[in-house]
């Protein structure tokens, strides 16, 4: 015979007529243990509360059977799940120290990386500067031999042009003196 069990659930609304019929069976499950109480000696119980408390009964270590081979499985579970833990925390620690060390190696090759951009830079400006100054150099030879060439051959020149007038002032002179006398 099966019974039926009372399970409450949280926030259960209950209508006035389930409530009624609830408290009704009740207080007739109560009048039929104080009848078999009354006509017998001692403490009875209604033959049908009794048939309901033992399958409630065995409905209860059905579920205590369950609710304890759950609970093994659960424990089980949770050393399996411990366990795969453990392992790949091991597994873990070795590669936070190779990070460690790759990322300071890391950090090394950046530095020098950038050390080594920096003296690049300074070659390649010393060089060119280096070449600027030559191509400057030779230009500013050039130039000076260029105006001191054209310095020399105007200096020549005027002496020339001054000699000449200064010749031919005396030439005239001199032929002024020879008609004049």
């Amino acid at each position: 015979m099966l019974i039926e069990q009372r399970k409450p659930e949280v926030n259960q609304k209950l209508t006035k007529k389930a409530l009624i019929k609830e408290y009704t069976e009740e207080i007739e499950h109560l009048k039929r243990d104080l009848t078999a109480t009354r006509e017998k000696n001692g403490v009875y119980i209604s033959e049908e509360n009794v048939r309901a408390m033992s399958g409630k009964l065995s409905v209860q270590e059905e579920e205590i059977v369950e609710l304890v081979e759950k609970i093994a499985a659960v424990e089980e579970e949770l050393n399996r799940v411990t366990e795969l833990f453990m392992d790949s925390k091991n597994e873990l620690n070795p590669c936070k120290s190779d990070l460690q060390s790759k990322t300071q190696e890391l950090e090394t090759t950046q530095r020098h990386l950038q050390e080594m951009k920096l003296q690049l830079v300074e070659e390649y400006i010393t060089s060119a500067l280096e070449s600027t100054e030559e191509r400057l150099h030779d230009a500013a030879s050039g130039l000076l031999n260029t105006v001191e060439g054209k310095a020399v051959d105007q200096h020549n020149a005027e002496v020339q042009d001054v000699f000449g007038k200064d010749l031919n002032s005396l030439f005239n002179n001199m032929e002024e003196l020879r008609v004049a006398a």
